[in-house]
């Protein structure tokens, strides 16, 4: 397959991230799928025409970013950029052990930032327009029981996602910002939980929803203001997706 532009997708092993490669190759856009379970991606047959790259967000440190830097220069030009890796958090903030703690905030956090830097500086050398799609949670704003850091590590990526449309403006003109805040989806993240997900979203049908905003023309957007767009997707008791465009105030506390 002939590609004439590649997408970045970090945590696109699985779930949401692995829906959206799959229709970019359908649009003959190549994904850069990076994650730590690549090596398990390169034998699965949907992904094929994929390019991979080895990276454990939990240990940056000795992540050697050549290979990125290989493909993003000798490839198709990187157009998109997707951040959608995160873990759950498997207990009350209480009971998390330090290791614990540190995996949750080092997928979420310093990990990606660490990675999305070294792309970063890569784009802004290759000076041409980009769009940067950020995948958050609706635990961005809401309030939840046991999710005392999953929630905060959400919010830093939907602040991170405004934050960015001004540092696009200045040095990649033409950029857009997108953030996507999603409710449940039926997704590999939930394995080994004691959760109910048979009414959540679909990830193939979000998926569709996140190209379909991200990709579209920012001038023909009405809802994107100054190249940046926060979308909302609840789910109804069915399972169906409720979308919005907003960036929602935290929620109070509240007994639970």
């Amino acid at each position: 397959m002939e590609f004439l532009e590649s997408a970045i997708i970090l945590g696109g092993t699985s779930g949401l991230g692995r829906e959206i490669a799959k229709r970019l190759l359908s649009m003959k856009i190549r994904p850069i799928i990076m994650g730590r379970s690549v090596l398990r991606c390169q034998n699965d047959s949907e992904l094929d025409g994929c390019a991979f790259v080895h990276v454990d967000l939990t240990k940056v440190n000795q992540w050697a970013p050549n290979v990125l830097h290989g493909i993003m220069r000798h490839g198709p030009p990187v157009t998109q950029v997707y951040w959608v890796a995160g873990v759950v958090q498997h207990k009350p903030f209480h009971q998390l052990l330090p290791d614990e703690m540190n995996e949750l905030l080092t997928t979420h956090v310093s990990g990606p930032m660490v990675v999305l830097n070294h792309i970063y500086n890569e784009l802004v050398e290759a000076g041409r327009p980009i769009k940067l799609i950020t995948i958050a949670s609706t635990s961005t704003f809401r309030f939840r029981s046991a999710e005392e850091l999953y929630c905060p590590a959400k919010a830093f990526k939907a602040n991170w996602a405004v934050q960015m449309m001004g540092r696009l403006q200045e040095d990649l003109p033409g950029s857009t910002s997108t953030l996507i805040m999603p409710g449940g989806m039926k997704t590999p993240f939930w394995l080994g939980e004691e959760v109910d997900i048979s009414a959540f979203m679909d990830p193939g049908i979000i998926a569709g929803i996140v190209l379909s905003h991200a990709l579209v023309d920012p001038e023909e957007d009405q809802h994107r203001v100054h190249g940046f767009l926060p979308i909302v997707i609840n789910r109804s008791w069915l399972g169906d997706p409720i979308i919005t465009y907003e960036l929602p105030a935290l929620e109070w506390p509240r007994p639970l």
